[in-house]
Formats: structure tokens, C-alpha cells, sequence
């Protein structure tokens, strides 16, 4: 009788991405999400997107260390390995790991796009996200993250002094396009409602009749 597989065995195997061994120690009873989802963690680590594929269908659960898998895949620019992970229910936010700073901080525009298009906070940890991703210097990030607005003016202000500090002109002038649509945006709603006419004194016009 061949010897049991250990949970050792079974994050080793997944750590080579070897799918075959990692079957046989499941069929034996090893628990898929043992060592805080272990195996399941290394399979992303590694970028052993098959591994990943057979975990998950095999009951793995993504959150099992919070966001880490989610956010190491972000991180290393895997959109395959995140999107199957997202669909298989891994958390979007978290105050251990964020997985869209992780994204924008490496300059994974097509993660950050996957990720906010998921409904990913882009105002989490007080908007420290855009506050990181200024310094990769990738436009389209800034712009992805510009877009979804409501930023802070002080936010706007720390954001922008580190572009032009570091020479990011084009991130400077996407900045100033969202402060002048923001302040914009702020002048209208302070605007009173408008009236289609005003009624004239009674005493000059009386009996008249007004047509809007």
C-alpha cells in the first residue's frame, strides 16, 4: 500500500505545480486549505495557473489567507490566475491585503481595470491606493484611477506634488483635469435649483395670463 500523502506533500506539489501529485494527496484526505490555504497560495506564488484551475475546483478556498493569493496575483501581473480566483469568490477588499494597490503600485493596468471593473474600493486605507501607484509612473494606471473621482483636494495635492517631483508631466495635467471637473462638479451642485419664470407683481399685470 502506497504511503499516505502529508499536507507537507501536497504544498510541495503544489508549489512544483505538479497536478497529478496534488490529486493523489487529496484523494487521500489531505485538507486542501490546511496552513492557511497553503498550497493554493504557493500554486499562485508560483504562477502554476493548472494547479490554481484544480485547487479551486477541488474546494480550495481563496480567502483562506485573506487577500494574499488575490493580491499576489495582482502584484506579479497573473490577470488569468486573477480572474479565476475572482470568480471563484476571493475577496476584493481588505485591510491586510489590497489586491488594486498591489496592482497599481506594480503598474498592472489591466489587473487594476479587471479589478475596479469587479467593484474594487479605489478610496481604501484613506486612498493610499493612487498615493502609491503615483511613484511606478504608469499613465495609464493614474488615469484608470483618476477616472473613478472623488478624490480629496488634499489627496489631489499630495498626488501631484509627487509627479512633479519626479517628472510624471502627463499624470500632473490629468490631476488638474480632475480638480478643475471636481471643483466643477462641487459649483454646481451649490447652485439653486433654477425657475422657468418668475410671477410679475400682481398690482401691474393682473389677470394676465403666463404660458411656460
Amino acid at each position: 500500500m502506497p504511503a499516505l500523502k502529508t499536507v507537507e506533500y501536497l504544498i510541495k506539489s503544489a508549489k512544483d505545480g505538479n497536478c497529478v501529485e496534488i490529486g493523489r494527496a487529496l484523494d487521500q484526505g489531505c485538507d486542501i486549505n490546511a496552513e492557511e490555504g497553503g498550497a493554493l497560495y504557493w500554486s499562485v506564488l508560483r504562477g502554476h495557473a493548472d494547479a490554481v484551475n484544480l485547487l479551486l475546483s477541488r474546494g480550495a478556498d481563496p480567502n483562506a489567507r485573506r487577500t494574499a493569493a488575490l493580491a499576489v496575483a495582482a502584484r506579479d501581473g497573473k490577470i488569468d490566475i486573477a480572474v479565476r480566483l475572482l470568480d471563484s469568490g476571493a475577496a476584493l477588499n481588505s485591510d491586510y491585503d489590497c489586491p488594486l494597490r498591489c496592482a497599481a503600485k506594480s503598474g498592472h493596468d489591466n489587473i487594476v481595470a479587471l479589478l475596479l471593473a469587479r467593484g474594487a474600493d479605489v478610496h481604501a486605507r484613506d486612498d493610499d491606493v493612487i498615493q502609491t501607484a503615483v511613484y511606478n509612473g504608469c499613465n495609464e494606471t493614474m488615469a484608470l484611477l483618476l477616472a473613478q473621482g472623488g478624490y480629496p483636494p488634499k489627496v489631489l495635492t499630495k498626488v501631484r506634488a509627487v509627479a512633479m517631483q519626479i517628472g510624471l508631466l502627463e499624470v500632473v495635467a490629468m490631476i488638474e483635469s480632475a480638480r478643475t471637473m471636481a471643483k466643477l462638479s462641487k459649483s454646481s451642485n451649490a447652485m439653486p435649483p433654477a425657475t422657468c419664470a418668475e410671477a410679475p407683481p400682481s398690482s401691474n399685470l393682473a389677470g394676465a395670463v403666463w404660458r411656460l
